[in-house]
């Protein structure tokens, strides 16, 4: 070999590795199964890149998608065993909720069995009939709809909203005469997840609630609340999520100590007919138990942070809390001294800033996705004024409605998108009805929606009228993580609070 055959393989060598890998890169790269499928986004690591994205950065990396593919209604993020369809158009996520093809009761036995730590015999009653098919429903959708009508408007909600309202307001007028007329510096967050899950449990599962019998266990709550991500994984949980996972099983203890002693007997009716419909399809006590873990965590948890950003908002801007202090006192006859009582029906129908206030914090502050698994191969019709396209979702895929992409889209709310601005849920609102994600839509609305939302008005107004609430400053969100409730902020706010010495209670109207 010559010297400058020897001297072009030399500049040639360090380059094949990258040019080979480059190719390699492009051939094992995913593409669409069919034309008609959403647009295929690549990663840069194939297959895995989209899902390891999705568990570092969560909501976050869903809102950074949807305004880099903005111009696409839905899109496909490819994993290793399905397709991940992304809707981020109000119009396909309506097509969406009316499919009967795309369901969520399916996902709940693997979910459960990795959140909750189901064992294999109650995943087992889980699957069966978990699609409603032939008109036999399983344990699941049966579950579903107890939850449903028993939380729907009628007579069931108003006695548990106001046992959940009285035992709030309690609560709260407890801590103030605590202070005795002294000032209280607190951590905003961590006093109001406190109120909640004490009273939460108390109105939903009676006096001998776990937090009751052993109040440290709330602590163990939250810190599987805080590890719900990494329990989803389900790989060695109590190696690789230690503090969530002994969180879980020191709650499922209780609870199973619990339905042993029969303290079921003094708990909220729909509490009873749950647990009614769980033995009724032969779940055993572990199963019942950690079934009842699921649900007080969604009694609490988005409630509590809801409160908490609601609450923050106001108080971090003078004018806006002066402005819904007079839009209460003014729908309420407040007597110059002794308790003030709160009306929700008012506050639901008059006071329509602080209404707003609420809705806007939701809006801002829930990345939360509604998912759904494609039983079968399904179509989606995506209809514009100037545009009509179909979209063909692949059986076995997921699917999610990605509210972390809705809710900050410029094209449904403006340029200003990204700023706190209550007003835009007053007076006629333009918005389609699909793009507000806070209680999800469809057959995953969720069922708590009404008692969520009259909890965190009525928590609002107490603080606002009872309350002088110092030092607070609005924190970022901490939108990192996978967005499995409302997003917590990325840091403390400390506050000062001092108590006007007023009781507010509340009745329903």
């Amino acid at each position: 070999m010559d010297t400058n055959s020897s001297l072009v393989l030399s500049l040639i060598y360090p380059l094949a590795l990258p040019v080979i890998l480059i190719i390699l890169y492009q051939v094992i790269q995913p593409r669409k199964w069919k034309d008609t499928e959403p647009s295929v986004i690549p990663s840069l690591i194939p297959y895995i890149g989209h899902p390891l994205n999705l568990f570092i950065q969560g909501g976050r990396y869903l809102r950074i998608l949807g305004r880099r593919f903005a111009n696409m209604p839905v899109i496909t993020l490819p994993a290793v065993t399905s397709r991940i369809y992304i809707v981020t158009s109000p119009t396909l996520a309506a097509e969406v909720q009316r499919k009967r093809t795309l369901l969520f009761d399916p996902l709940v036995p693997d979910l459960t069995q990795r959140v909750l730590g189901m064992d294999a015999e109650t995943v087992a009653l889980m699957r069966r009939n978990v699609a409603r098919t032939d008109g036999n429903w399983g344990p699941v959708p049966e579950m579903h709809d107890c939850v449903a009508s028993g939380l729907g408007i009628g007579p069931v909600l108003n006695d548990l909203t106001s046992s959940a309202l009285t035992e709030l307001t309690s609560r709260l007028n407890a801590f103030g005469a605590s202070l005795e007329g002294s000032t209280r510096n607190v951590d905003l967050l961590t006093f109001t997840k406190h109120i909640y899950a004490t009273a939460s449990a108390h109105f939903l599962y009676g006096p001998n609630n776990p937090f009751a019998v052993d109040p440290s266990l709330e602590s163990a709550f939250w810190d599987f609340d805080a590890g719900i991500a990494s329990l989803l994984i389900g790989i060695f949980p109590s190696i690789t999520a230690r503090k969530p996972y002994r969180g879980r099983e020191r709650l499922a203890a209780a609870f199973r100590t619990y339905l042993c002693a029969n303290h079921q007997s003094a708990a909220a009716t729909m509490i009873q007919h749950r647990m009614a419909v769980l033995h009724h399809n032969g779940f055993s006590i572990d199963g019942m138990a950690r079934s009842e873990m699921s649900f007080l965590f969604a009694a609490i948890v988005n409630t509590a942070i809801s409160s908490f950003w609601t609450v923050t908002r106001i108080f971090a801007d003078p004018k806006l809390h002066a402005a819904i202090h007079q839009e209460i006192t003014t729908a309420h006859e407040i007597p110059e001294n002794g308790p003030i009582t709160l009306n929700l029906r008012i506050l639901k129908s008059q006071c329509l800033l602080l209404v707003a206030t609420m809705r806007e914090t939701l809006r801002l502050a829930s990345d939360v996705s509604t998912t759904r698994l494609a039983t079968t191969h399904t179509t989606l019709l995506h209809k514009t004024r100037t545009d009509s396209r179909t979209y063909d979702l692949f059986e076995g895929s997921i699917v999610q409605i990605s509210g972390a992409a809705m809710h900050a889209d410029p094209k449904i709310w403006g340029e200003d998108a990204a700023s706190f601005r209550p007003e835009r849920f007053l007076g006629d609102v333009k918005y389609p009805g699909a793009a507000f994600r806070a209680f999800g839509g469809g057959s995953t609305l969720c069922p708590g929606r009404h008692l969520a939302a009259a909890e965190v008005l009525v928590w609002t107004a107490a603080m606002v009228l009872g309350w002088e609430v110092q030092g607070v400053v609005v924190p970022e969100k901490d939108d990192g993580r996978l967005p499995v409730h409302v997003c917590e902020p990325k840091r403390d706010v400390g506050v000062k609070m001092r108590w006007s010495g007023r009781d507010v209670l509340c009745e329903m109207g």
